[in-house]
């Protein structure tokens, strides 16, 4: 039995998405929050996630850009993103991050999701939905394992992923899943690539401004 995780704070809800702060349970579970982060290095960080089809073959296997796609368009990382800088920086080291999209899509909008978290100096993102029907238990975190078993999940630019999976799992019934470990001040220190808008995106929705980035501060201890 797959057990939801437990919503405790409301950041944002809107028809275009949602982000919340949720309890971990995880045993002994402790995170580096609160922790303040420029949004534009989230949202760099959001968009960095790529999936690539299930082919049978292992999850460290490098696939080019031309045969992966954006899990989260630009504009998608970029409404995300002011949201889930304003949890982090007012979670605390028992919080995760729960996030998620949604697209207008014939016959019925679609989420993609995911759940995110800081260990010193690393972001924890495990992508919880993608491309899936909109229904009553996608704002809870529960994923959605069908779609998720059919694709790779990855980051570019490969330097600055530590790993793709988590020591232990921060919520009930997400072991299986992958969760990129990133190295965000490795991908601070990199140069901003242009944006890509060949990824989809909601044309009714016009993309979010983006502040110059600045430095981030970490604002917890770990145990």
């Amino acid at each position: 039995c797959v057990a939801a995780p437990v919503r405790e704070t409301t950041i944002h809800e809107s028809q275009r998405g949602w982000v919340h702060l949720a309890k971990a349970t995880g045993s002994g579970f402790q995170a580096f929050h609160p922790l303040s982060l420029d949004h534009s290095l989230i949202a760099r960080s959001l968009r960095g996630v790529r999936v690539h089809p299930w082919q049978g073959k292992p999850t460290t296997l490098a696939f080019g850009p031309a045969a992966s796609t954006q899990a989260f368009s630009d504009e998608e990382a970029e409404f995300l993103a002011p949201f889930i800088a304003t949890a982090l920086a007012g979670a605390t080291a028992r919080q995760v991050v729960i996030f998620g999209v949604i697209r207008p899509m014939p016959p019925g909008p679609l989420s993609t999701a995911g759940i995110l978290y800081a260990q010193g100096p690393f972001l924890y993102l495990t992508l919880t939905h993608y491309r899936s029907e909109l229904g009553s238990v996608t704002r809870t975190g529960m994923p959605d394992f069908t779609r998720l078993y059919q694709l790779e999940i990855q980051f570019t630019p490969e330097s600055v992923q530590a790993a793709t999976r988590a020591p232990r799992p921060v919520l009930s019934g997400l072991g299986e899943l992958t969760t990129l470990i990133i190295d965000y001040e490795r991908l601070a220190a990199l140069p901003e690539p242009k944006p890509s808008r060949s990824s989809t995106a909601n044309p009714s929705q016009p993309p979010a401004s983006v502040e110059p980035r600045g430095t981030s501060r970490r604002g917890g201890e770990l145990e």
